[in-house]
């Protein structure tokens, strides 16, 4: 089992299980020095004294491979690893980050929903899934 870090329609609790067979919610908090937008679909970019409402989960390999689907990899997404202070201990863990994102482009309704009902799973502010829209316009 690995950490995965997600941070759009992932957070949905409902829909991440039936994705992840065995993956586990474990915590909501937040990565620092990143900010949300949208190119059709959530992506992260590095944004100092930004930050992004994430969940951590510890998923499996048979997990990963289905997460490699949903997200398109390699072709829509890659995949790095990155550090996070959690507990008061560095943890790393997989995260995707969109390869194209020089453009700005909503979402389309039933894919915001998806995200936003992460948000309500998980407790986060709205806010930062609402800012991430306003830069679409």
């Amino acid at each position: 089992m690995k950490y995965y870090f997600a941070y759009g329609s992932n957070l949905n609790l409902f829909e991440m299980k039936n994705r992840c067979k065995d993956s586990i919610y474990l915590a909501s908090t937040f990565l620092y020095d990143y900010e949300l937008i949208f190119n059709k679909f959530l992506t992260i970019i590095p944004s100092k004294n930004s930050k992004v409402p994430i969940g951590i989960f510890k998923i499996s390999e048979n997990d990963e491979l289905n997460l490699d689907i949903y997200e398109e990899y390699p072709s829509l997404y890659k995949k790095e690893i990155i550090k996070l202070n959690f507990n008061k201990e560095i943890i790393e863990g997989l995260i995707y980050i969109m390869n194209d994102f020089n453009k700005l482009e909503k979402p389309s309704k039933s894919y915001f929903n998806r995200c936003l009902e992460g948000y309500k799973n998980l407790n986060f502010d709205k806010i930062y899934l609402l800012d991430a829209l306003k830069k679409c316009n």
